[in-house]
């Protein structure tokens, strides 16, 4: 038994140790690559290894991963570089004795990963994750000039806000009277969505539907676009709109003008108003008995908007 125990613990290390010798995927994790952030247009600087790396810089070959497929753009022999053929190779230059490899006029494309491979006096590698930014454009907002009935028994398009050529896709708040919108069944609805430029640069239309009341014929709606850059976190908002809110009339009344005492031949005006948007065609009569006639009552109607 003893024997057999002894056997067992001599193959299970043997097993161990050859699949650790072996690299077996997935036992050895590779560390975080180093995080580059970069705006649109401007030049990334890709250090290959930290500041306090003391390697040997002479002999490094360069990649562009995309979709985990490595792409060879950059050889450095003896201190020189040369770009390999294909989408960088009129805009990569090294830079610090060798150390850094600049890549100028960043675009979207280029978020992904770089891979640098020192190989003498030993193999070394380092990664390298670069990420874009752009601010959008200054939002647009365009309100639903028609007009939203307050009996409507689904939300209505209050206004549509758009943020052209950002990057990567900013988030949208809506505001009214500045206090920010949520979405509410059945009473709030924030629809948006999102195209690619082919400069790889995103523009977002967003949507705002609300079941509207009375009491929103005056409030104001904005949107605001929230964006991340190398610097921080941003916003930028739109201009205040209106949106016509139609409801009927509840209260009639006239006002006569002017007020108190009158005599015969004075000027009297006399308005009749309503509580209701938009505001209703009116019918204003006057009756009298003409004397001189069959004394029969007449009506003289005069229309008003």
């Amino acid at each position: 038994m003893g024997l057999s125990r002894l056997v067992c613990a001599f193959l299970l290390a043997a097993c161990c140790c050859g699949r650790h010798a072996a690299g077996v995927p997935g036992e050895v994790e590779q560390p975080e690559p180093e995080l580059v952030e970069v705006e649109v247009g401007s030049t990334a600087l890709l250090k290959c290894g930290p500041s306090h790396s003391q390697g040997n810089f002479s002999h490094v070959d360069w990649f562009s991963v995309h979709k985990e497929k490595p792409t060879l753009i950059f050889r450095v022999r003896q201190g020189q570089g040369q770009s390999e053929p294909g989408e960088y190779q009129h805009r990569l230059s090294l830079q610090d004795k060798g150390t850094t490899l600049a890549l100028t006029y960043v675009t979207p494309h280029d978020e992904r990963i770089f891979l640098c491979q020192g190989k003498r006096p030993r193999s070394q590698e380092h990664r390298i994750q670069l990420r874009v930014y752009k601010a959008p454009e200054e939002p647009s907002i365009q309100v639903n000039a028609l007009g939203i009935p307050i009996n409507s028994r689904e939300p209505e398009e209050v206004a549509t806000c758009v943020g052209r050529n950002g990057y990567p896709i900013p988030q949208v708040v809506w505001y009214k009277n500045g206090q920010p919108l949520k979405e509410e069944k059945n009473r709030v609805h924030i629809q948006s969505s999102q195209i690619v430029e082919s400069s790889g640069l995103y523009t977002l239309r967003s949507v705002l539907k609300a079941q509207l009341l009375k009491e929103d014929k005056d409030a104001q709606f904005y949107c605001e676009l929230n964006y991340r850059l190398p610097s921080g976190n941003h916003m930028k908002e739109s201009r205040e709109v209106t949106v016509p809110v139609f409801y009927p009339a509840e209260k009639v009344w006239l006002e006569v003008e002017p007020v108190g005492m009158l005599k015969e031949g004075d000027r009297v005006e006399i308005r009749c108003l309503a509580d209701g948007n938009p505001p209703p065609h009116f019918s204003i009569s006057k009756q009298y008995l003409n004397l001189l006639s069959d004394a029969h009552p007449k009506e003289e109607t005069s229309i008003f908007q």
